[in-house]
């Protein structure tokens, strides 16, 4: 069975049936980034940072970009005996569109001010510090990962409706197998999607050994290897005092402990390598 994905352009980012090749261009690359989440989600059951695709999944995954339609413009992409990773993609958005409309009046609040608060609460006590395997088996570790990596590929078809200043449909995607399911944006709900998509969050604080590889001033961020599982993670300071502790231990053998909070992003971290908050070297 052949499955479809259509994208409709109206409005202003559309002239006579015609649109920027960035833009169509962006759609194209950024639609098959999201089925190709889709398909490694689903051949290894789960999704983790540095995923990627190898040779014989591309036979598997990869779209077909059909002649574009007038009517503004129509994109469709054909994926035979692709119904189940179209599937996954328009769950994974509408799992989006659902939490944009719950978080739509949450105040965001910084990074720098959460990472404030974290430390203040662990100067009283007031939090507990998770070891590293206690993360892995907590909950955030068990949230869907994938759904935050297709959504993050969508956002980046949803920011070129963001850019226009009007409140009428700019963009429809609609899925297309057995039934139609149709999920349309202008800029007002484009927004909230950003927002719901990228804005990031602190969990609770754990307890970090590893080797520090690498620390950039500039940028306030380095690269540690996790010793519990081998892999390299990201690692981000809000304070020169925790910058400079931490660059002790850098070009040495010496191994670092640490207290950090994963930096959560649509609600999901990737417990292997994802990004780590210093809130406090050991």
């Amino acid at each position: 069975m052949t499955s479809e994905i259509l994208i409709h352009f109206e409005g202003g980012i559309v002239t006579n049936h015609h649109m920027a090749a960035r833009d169509l261009g962006r759609a194209l690359i950024h639609m098959q980034n999201a089925v190709d989440r889709a398909h490694l989600e689903r051949k290894y059951g789960r999704l983790w940072k540095y995923a990627k695709m190898r040779q014989e999944d591309y036979a598997v995954a990869s779209l077909i970009a059909l002649y574009p339609e007038e009517g503004g413009l129509k994109q469709r992409f054909s994926l035979p005996g692709g119904e189940i990773l179209i599937e996954r993609v328009y769950q994974a958005l509408q799992y989006a569109i659902d939490r944009s409309h719950r978080f739509a009046n949450q105040q965001i609040v910084t990074l720098a001010d959460q990472a404030s608060n974290q430390k203040n609460n662990l100067h009283h006590n007031n939090i507990e510090v998770l070891t590293y395997d206690q993360m892995v088996n907590s909950d955030i570790a068990h949230r869907r990962y994938g759904d935050r990596a297709i959504n993050r590929e969508l956002n980046q078809i949803v920011t070129m409706i963001r850019r226009r200043n009007v409140h009428v449909p700019l963009a429809t995607f609609q899925f297309l197998d057995d039934s139609q399911k149709t999920v349309a944006f202008d800029r007002r709900s484009a927004l909230a999607f950003n927002r719901a998509v990228s804005t990031r969050q602190l969990a609770n604080p754990v307890r970090y050994v590893g080797r520090v590889r690498s620390l950039d001033r500039d940028t306030s961020k380095g690269k540690v290897k996790n010793l519990e599982n081998e892999k390299d993670f990201v690692v981000s300071f809000t304070t020169d005092e925790d910058f400079n502790r931490m660059a002790r231990y850098l070009e040495t053998e010496e191994v670092v402990t640490f207290v950090g909070s994963p930096i959560t992003e649509f609600g999901a971290f990737d417990p292997a390598a994802g990004d780590v908050m210093v809130l406090r070297v050991e």
